[in-house]
């Protein structure tokens, strides 16, 4: 697997299927890491927070879709 490729992190609709969440920032990331399944992100002290619920990756295409839900728990560093 490569070690640099490009993340897009989706959300599920109402409809059943997904939309790209409002995580710009990941989405032009290229790096060697992505979420794991379980992690908690978010981007920026006011943004909001997403739990990961599963991963994709592309080797050939170098790229990875996270899927992500809202996350209605607390972020580590307001506990």
């Amino acid at each position: 697997m490569a070690e640099e490729f490009m993340a897009r992190v989706f959300l599920p609709n109402p409809g059943g299927a997904y939309d790209p969440a409002p995580l710009n920032e990941f989405d032009i990331y290229e790096g060697a890491l992505t979420p794991a399944v379980g992690d908690v992100i978010r981007y920026g002290a006011t943004g909001d927070t997403y739990l990961v619920v599963s991963r994709f990756y592309d080797a050939e295409a170098n790229r990875a879709a996270i899927y992500v839900e809202r996350w209605l728990g607390e972020w580590c560093s307001d506990l």
